[in-house]
């Protein structure tokens, strides 16, 4: 039953990822048991209407979720993916906005320690205060929406809960890593952003070092790092033009992307410094080649941090890619499944 499928998916994209299954099943059982139980009393299988009313005495997915504690989380399903865009872009023009504030301070003459102070504090006291005031907002937002506006956008209309119809959720996702098509429009037009940025950096090397670009310049890593970076971001940028055709290859799609990903990251631990000292003459701050043999040995120690990720990341995709056709094998035979 169509319907029913329907009904069942609304509910599960309204619960916590770890109690979906069991949520799910459970209530696939009683569920057909109310019908089983309303078609043994008619003496005939129901109709769509009759369904409908069914469904419709078990109250609205976003309600019924609710009723097993889905809200007792801080940021909810609907919007926690949006959280944790936001909180990456929050996180990465932070970072940006103390790298440039240490270039122009080490530009100015002022000491490595208090021009790099930023950067060095930044996990321990700019990132949390960017968590924190993210979260709270969006934790704020989740509590004055509530059930209902998620629920109107999980299932398409601007019905109230006791208007709502069960025919107007939305089909079942042909297959179960789907994202939303903003998600896939956002990643894509940052992806062409970084490519145009990389490519523009050797005739403007103010995008890299800001106003730091009068005494600094690139070192032979990056000279070396410099196509396979813009390959790679190319890469990713057809990979993702073609996820926005075929969404279900998400997966498949990242694990190439992150293999390119590494190739890049190896190019970029290459021997020599990624930054070095440009010829600027005495208006170069003192300490400043100093300074650089620092934030080149960050860089580094930053960059085999991202390498271990992916890697981390990589085998999380090979897992689920080992997983997806045993569990969709098995999926109709599963206790608790629709029929």
């Amino acid at each position: 039953m169509d319907l029913i499928e329907r009904y069942l998916h609304a509910v599960k994209s309204h619960l916590p990822l770890k109690q979906q299954d069991d949520v799910v099943a459970e209530l696939g059982d009683d569920l057909r048991s109310r019908i089983d139980e309303r078609e043994a009393e008619l003496g005939r299988p129901l109709d769509e209407s009759e369904v409908v009313a069914v469904l419709k005495s078990l109250g609205h997915p976003a309600h019924l979720a609710a009723r097993y504690g889905s809200w007792q989380q801080l940021i909810g399903p609907a919007l926690f993916p949006m959280y944790v865009h936001i909180l990456k872009f929050a996180m990465g023009l932070a970072l940006l906005v103390n790298v440039v504030l240490a270039a122009v301070l080490l530009a100015t003459g002022h000491p490595p320690g208090q021009a790099l102070k930023g950067i060095i504090t930044f996990p321990f006291v700019t990132a949390m205060m960017v968590f924190g005031w993210v979260t709270i907002v969006f934790a704020l937002i989740d509590a004055k929406v509530g059930p209902a506006a998620l629920a109107d956008v999980s299932c398409g209309h601007k019905a109230k809960f006791d208007q709502w119809d069960p025919r107007t959720l939305p089909p079942v996702p042909r297959h179960r890593h789907t994202v939303p098509v903003w998600q896939l429009v956002v990643e894509l037009v940052v992806a062409v952003l970084v490519l145009a940025w990389w490519l523009a950096v050797p005739s403007n090397p103010f995008l890299l070092f800001g106003p730091g670009a009068a005494f600094l310049a690139p070192g032979p890593g990056l000279f070396t790092a410099f196509t396979p970076v813009a390959i790679a971001c190319a890469v990713f940028v057809v990979l993702k033009v073609v996820e926005l055709w075929q969404p279900h290859r998400r997966t498949v799609l990242q694990l190439i992307s992150n293999a390119v990903q590494l190739g890049a990251i190896g190019a970029l631990l290459q021997t020599g410094g990624l930054y070095v000292v440009a010829a600027a003459g005495p208006d170069a701050p003192a300490g400043l080649t100093h300074a650089m043999d620092w934030i080149n040995r960050a860089v580094v120690i930053g960059i085999a941090v991202a390498a271990v990720i992916t890697l981390a990341d990589m085998f999380k995709q090979v897992s689920r890619l080992r997983r997806a056709r045993p569990v969709a094998a098995t999926a109709s035979t599963r206790p608790g499944s629709p029929r």
